[in-house]
């Protein structure tokens, strides 16, 4: 069972350099639009080349998430995350010879303005590298407290019968974990932590990583402002799929012989009214 984790800090705001250059068409800055289809591509194979991100201050980093990647493809020998102040004199916080997707590491906290990825081997790359997405900064890794968070599996099927006796179902959604975290329960660090998650992204459409309680990790996406939700009460949200967004994503009814057609306009379970 794994803690919650949040990872919600991009390089978005970061002057992005890569010392092999880069692919026409993929550049650097394809990393700060928070989408999974358009890369970085590295313009070449040399080794122990280096990826950095370049912060206008020193900032808390404490994790690297990395998704949409090649590395497992590379020959690495490692992958090296490294810190500096002034970008000559650099100190190595972590370094990963194992290449899952999306990779998540988390490290000591450090306070530094430049942050990079090395790829390590000691000839030339087998491929030249590339990544979709790429987050540096502050997690929120919120213990487990007792019956906090809970897991439950949500929907929102209902059956109804015609006047001819067919029976259907519909949803507006498919059944989905959903987890429920208790904000009376956290002590002030992870209440600090999570309100800068929800301040980060709210309003903004800035995307965000969950790790579940099984270990799985989401690609979040909200697109309406969930702040108001802060409170005594409790932040509730679901995990589906890659990326999901928080509203309706259609109505559809299953008939009998697995036939699904659209339900009718407005409905939720129900039949149109007669004319």
């Amino acid at each position: 069972m794994s803690n919650p984790i949040f990872v919600f800090e991009g390089v978005r705001v970061a002057t992005l350099a890569a010392s092999a250059g880069s692919v026409a068409g993929y550049p650097t800055l394809n990393l700060q639009d928070d989408r999974h289809a358009t890369m970085w591509w590295s313009g070449g194979v040399t080794a122990n080349q280096t990826f950095a991100a370049t912060f206008t201050a020193a900032k808390n980093i404490d994790c690297c998430l990395v998704a949409h990647h090649n590395f497992a493809n590379l020959g690495l020998t490692s992958l090296d995350i490294e810190v500096s102040t002034n970008g000559s004199d650099w100190t190595q916080v972590a370094s990963l010879t194992n290449f899952p997707d999306p990779l998540y590491v988390a490290f000591t906290s450090v306070s530094k303005a430049i942050v990079r990825l090395k790829f390590v081997k000691g000839s030339a790359l087998s491929d030249p590298p590339y990544m979709g997405l790429l987050y540096f900064g502050t997690r929120a890794d919120l213990p487990l407290y007792n019956n906090s968070p809970e897991r439950g599996l949500q929907g929102d099927a209902v059956i109804a019968e015609s006047m001819s006796g067919l029976r259907y179902a519909s949803s507006l959604r498919a059944d989905r974990e959903s987890w429920k975290i208790d904000l009376g329960r956290f002590k002030v660090l992870d209440y600090y932590n999570f309100l800068r998650l929800l301040r980060a992204v709210n309003g903004m459409q800035y995307p965000f990583w969950f790790c579940d309680m099984d270990g799985n990790w989401h690609f979040v996406r909200f697109k309406k402002n969930y702040l108001p939700l802060v409170g005594k009460g409790n932040i509730i949200f679901s995990a589906r799929g890659i990326e999901f967004d928080e509203e309706r994503v259609g109505i559809a009814m299953s008939l009998p012989g697995n036939y699904t057609v659209p339900a009718p306009e407005g409905s939720i379970g129900e039949l149109p009214p007669e004319e």
